[in-house]
This record gives structure tokens, sequence and C-alpha cells, in this order.
């Protein structure tokens, strides 16, 4: 194996395998897969939590617009003998949810780009009861996200400094994934 090669498969060997979110937040998600094994799940935005699903037997549809991203990932899922269906699609990607029916998804996973867009064209998408799940909440440029949502059941989680592997998310150190419950 090539040099290239070697730091390819190293890369891929070393990926992170659980979400990006706020500890709390991937508490909330292993309840919500006790309660819904056979959840229907999108996400936009693929990486640890597209691994993270695969692991928990969990079919999702992953998003994506970097090729190279979604190789790595391709090959991360296939070291570990898992499988996703994984999405390269050009951005905005939120147009992809015109390929479901409304009511389809038990889980929609906002943590990639254009995610006010995304959060609008999921919604309806989203069964009675299921949830939109948005990563690093605090930015100004996510606030319209809120009163989209203002009629859906609201849960916020906060974490200050490094997670469980040492991931420190930029500076003051906090960041917030909320989620919202569809009535």
């Amino acid at each position: 194996m090539s040099q290239d090669g070697s730091s390819f498969l190293q890369g891929v060997l070393l990926m992170r395998t659980i979400p990006w979110l706020t500890p709390k937040s991937i508490e909330f998600l292993k309840s919500f897969l006790a309660v819904y094994p056979a959840a229907r799940v999108l996400e936009f935005g693929s990486g640890g939590s597209t691994i993270w699903f695969a692991e928990h037997g969990v079919a999702s549809i992953s998003i994506e617009h970097d090729a190279a991203w979604i190789a790595k990932l391709e090959a991360g899922l296939k070291v570990r003998g898992k499988t996703s269906d994984l999405r390269l699609l050009p951005r905005p990607y939120d147009s992809v949810c015109q390929e479901f029916p409304d009511e389809f998804f038990d889980l929609v996973l906002v943590d990639g780009r254009d995610r006010v867009k995304c959060v609008n064209a999921s919604m309806p998408k989203v069964k009675t009861n299921g949830i939109i799940m948005l990563d690093n909440a605090e930015r100004p440029e996510y606030r319209e996200i809120y009163s989209l949502l203002a009629k859906w059941e609201f849960f916020k989680t906060t974490h200050q400094g490094p997670d469980e592997t040492g991931f420190v998310y930029g500076s003051p150190e906090t960041w917030e994934t909320n989620w919202w419950k569809k009535p």
C-alpha cells in the first residue's frame, strides 16, 4: 500500500464513531432508539453520527456535499462491517426532502450546511412525535429555526469543555444541541 493509502486507512480507522453532539443529546438519542429501534433517520451532514447510527442498527439516510469526506466515511463504515445510505448531493441539499412522503421520518438530524433550509424542508417529513435535532444551535444564523419550530416541544442541551473524546468546540468552548418534538 502506498504512503497515501496508508495515511487514508489510518485516518479511516481513527474516525470518530460517535456523533459530534452534546453528550446529553447522545444520551437522548440512545433513549429514543430504545423506544423506536426501527426509526427512520435522515441526517444532513455525515460523519461520526453516521457510523454511530449504523453501529446501533439504524438505517439512516445521510446527505453530504463533500465527495472526499463521503469516500472516507464509506471506507470507515466498510472497515467496521457496516453500511449506510450515503448520498452525495450538491448544495443546497434540502431538496432531498421532496423524495419522501410527509410523516416519513422519526428523526431528522441537522448538522450540515444550509441548516435553516434543511429544517424548513424536513418539517412536514417528520412524523407526529418525531424529532428534529439541530447541532450548534447557539449560532445566531440559526435563530430563524426557533421561529419555524415555535409550536413544537423544545429541548435544550448545552455542553462546555471537552467531550469524552477530548473534542472541544470552539471558543468559548460551549455549544448546544437542541431538538424539537413534533406535535
